[in-house]
């Protein structure tokens, strides 16, 4: 159901309508007046199959996805929450606590520019690196300080030469497509 409504609602920013409430009404009534395990079973298969037909098309979600931006102050959690859980995903051996993550911009902030706040050039980093660590130093600077803190980081930051914002489109689409077709997909 999260992952539904990230996808859904949340990215996509596709109306949940009367029919949505109508469909967790039928199915959580179906649940509950199943008699034995067996038919609740098949009810929550039912009802993830309702889900799956729901889900948005792939290209809409990546296309909402890549309109995420730092500069919306009402869409920083939902970067940080991302961000987050695709950091998660990625690199599940790696311990990560949500509460202590800090927004760091590969491209500094100062560097100005549209894509500055854009998702692709995003990093959510320990509060302990932002700032006085990372602070506005070079792309160079600031991925030599995080691996060198033993921060994972993805193939296209790490393996960058510079960080400009073809890189950082690249990323935004690598993103969207990491967290449609893994992070947050229903299977």
């Amino acid at each position: 159901v999260e992952k539904y409504h990230y996808l859904y609602t949340t990215i996509s920013a596709l109306p949940s309508s009367g029919g949505v409430t109508q469909m967790y009404a039928v199915h959580a009534r179906e649940i509950a007046n199943a008699a034995t395990p067996n038919e609740m079973g098949i009810c929550i298969n039912n009802f993830k199959t309702k889900i799956k037909s729901k889900v948005p098309q792939r290209d809409t979600f990546i296309t909402k996805f890549k309109l995420l931006s730092y500069a919306n102050t009402r869409q920083r959690e939902v970067i940080r929450y991302t961000l987050w859980k695709i950091y998660k995903s990625m690199f599940p051996a790696v311990d990560v606590d949500r509460g202590t993550l800090s927004i760091e911009h590969l491209a500094a902030q100062a560097a100005g520019g549209a894509s500055v706040h854009s998702i692709g050039n995003l990093l959510a980093v320990p509060s302990k690196y932002n700032g006085d660590v990372l602070g506005d130093k070079l792309f160079a600077q600031k991925r030599q300080l995080l691996t060198n803190h033993g921060y994972a980081l993805e193939a296209i930051v790490k393996n960058a030469q510079n960080w400009t914002v073809a890189e950082i489109e690249q990323r935004s689409n690598d993103l969207a497509a990491y967290a449609y077709d893994a992070a947050w997909a229903i299977k």
